[in-house]
């Protein structure tokens, strides 16, 4: 097996996404629940929806919210990673991540050379190393210490609060779990757009149509003209009709998702602010499972803010364009 991947394989033991970031972010992130409060209301009705789209087609707000969620999102991966590093640093006391892979192997009563020549002992040893338990890895850091000389690393635990939110982190990263709770989310939304189909469907053969002598050169008399007229304000009436009861159904689907979220962005909030997001633990793995609750509320909030973008500008479209949508549908944001 190769050098680098015995390196790769004890390296993970330590869940060290960095060993580069040294130092914390000078600003401190935004908490995830001030974000979360700052995801505009669900519209609903069309005039609601139509308020909060720009003549750019775009929500300001949202688009503000959404690169201060990216800001939050960077600046806390420094921190955990910085936290992280530190943590690693304590444990090998300096030494190259190829030291410490070496030292480690050897500590564990690992052989290098068979795992070299021998893959499916080597399929085993990398097995063995991943199912260690952090407290299993503070020991095996530690001999790792004295192996390569140096002297055996105290394990360091962290607070019960730094802890609960290391823990609520970690829960997360169940696949099933996650897995379980993604399916939920694309067959609530699945349902809404079955319903929104069943809506735009039952609207299509209610729509009217000129007479066929209005769309040719006879389109100029009087008589088409007046025609189109009524054609025009029918055709918007019931536009306007089938979009509000879209919005009705989509703003319910928001609605639940908003609440939903709530719940656990206010759980989430203390634990972050507790454990200062990362930077307070100085147990081996911690820093990585509070990013990782950090991740999925801020990527959860971002899910949220981007669908509603998605619905209030469906919804607004043609209330901000009036009839001139039904003259020419696709141009009404165009010739701002």
């Amino acid at each position: 097996m190769p050098r680098s991947k015995i390196q790769s394989a004890a390296t993970s033991l330590l869940t060290s996404a960095s060993l580069v970031l040294s130092a914390h972010a000078e600003t401190e992130p935004a908490s995830l629940l001030s974000l979360f409060e700052r995801i505009p209301p669900v519209p609903t009705s069309l005039q609601a929806a139509n308020a909060m789209v720009d003549d750019r087609q775009e929500i300001p707000s949202i688009v503000a919210l959404l690169a201060d969620l990216e800001l939050h999102e960077a600046t806390v991966a420094q921190i955990a990673h910085a936290a992280d590093a530190k943590i690693q640093e304590r444990i090998t006391g300096g030494k190259s991540p190829e030291q410490a892979a070496q030292g480690a192997a050897t500590a564990a009563g690992i052989d290098i050379q068979r795992m070299q020549t021998d893959p499916a002992y080597a399929k085993e040893m990398e097995a063995r190393m991943r199912a260690m338990s952090p407290a299993e890895m503070m020991a095996f850091a530690a001999a790792m210490g004295q192996t390569m000389g140096g002297e055996a690393t105290e394990a360091i635990y962290d607070p019960p609060a730094v802890s609960a939110a290391a823990e609520a982190g970690k829960a997360l990263m169940d696949p099933a779990a996650t897995m379980a709770r993604m399916e939920a989310h694309l067959a609530r939304w699945a349902e809404v757009d079955r319903q929104v189909a069943e809506i735009n469907h039952s609207y299509e053969a209610r729509y009217p149509k000129l007479s066929l002598g209005c769309d040719g050169e006879g389109g100029g008399t009087p008589e088409c003209i007046a025609e189109r007229g009524r054609y025009e304000v029918e055709m918007m009436r019931l536009l306007l009709a089938r979009d509000a009861e879209v919005l009705k159904v989509e703003a319910a689907a928001l609605e639940r998702d908003r609440t939903a979220l709530a719940e656990r962005v206010r759980a989430a909030n203390p634990h972050m602010l507790a454990a200062r997001y990362g930077a307070a633990s100085e147990e081996l793995g911690n820093p990585m499972n509070i990013l990782f609750l950090d991740s999925v509320a801020q990527g959860e909030m971002r899910t949220l803010a981007s669908k509603l973008a998605e619905v209030a500008k469906r919804a607004a479209f043609i209330t901000h364009c009036g009839q001139a949508y039904v003259r020419t549908p696709s141009d009404c944001y165009a010739k701002q």
